[in-house]
């Protein structure tokens, strides 16, 4: 009897250890599907807001000028690609203005100091001074 029991509790460990490792086996693959959604909503996103950035890097080198109505469109494009980013950027600054948020998300897009002059006729001084003050807020939220 005590032999039966011994094996029994012997195959109820084993079995415990495969339902634990099961266990983790399928959170991992929850993990992963939840990323790979992550992914392919951001790739969605990203196509949705292909038309809107490709104006404004049209418009960063002259050919284009930025209507009110695509300012919002990259507004929303971005805030919908980095969620965080306008939370983190209205936290890591003080008070900013219109012109300097919209600064702040051509640095997020990609733009370089002399495409958002073309973009916001800016001076070029108040762009290089923007940059050096923006610049490590965007690189440091870096999603």
């Amino acid at each position: 009897m005590k032999q039966k029991n011994q094996e029994l509790l012997d195959e109820l460990n084993e079995t415990e250890k495969e339902l634990q490792s099961k266990s983790k086996e399928l959170g991992d693959k929850v993990e992963q599907n939840k990323l790979f959604l992550r992914m392919l909503h951001k790739s969605e996103m990203e196509l949705n807001a292909e038309d809107v950035i490709r104006n404004i890097h049209e418009a960063s080198v002259g050919r284009h000028r930025i209507t009110a109505r695509e300012w919002q469109q990259l507004l929303t494009a971005v805030d919908q690609l980095y969620p965080d980013f306008k939370d983190a950027l209205v936290m890591r600054t003080e008070s900013l203005s219109e012109e300097q948020m919209k600064f702040c998300y051509l640095l997020r897009i990609g733009l370089s100091n002399p495409q958002i002059q073309n973009v916001t006729d800016m001076s070029r001084a108040t762009v290089w001074r923007w940059s050096k003050k923006y610049g490590w807020v965007i690189t440091s939220n870096g999603k």
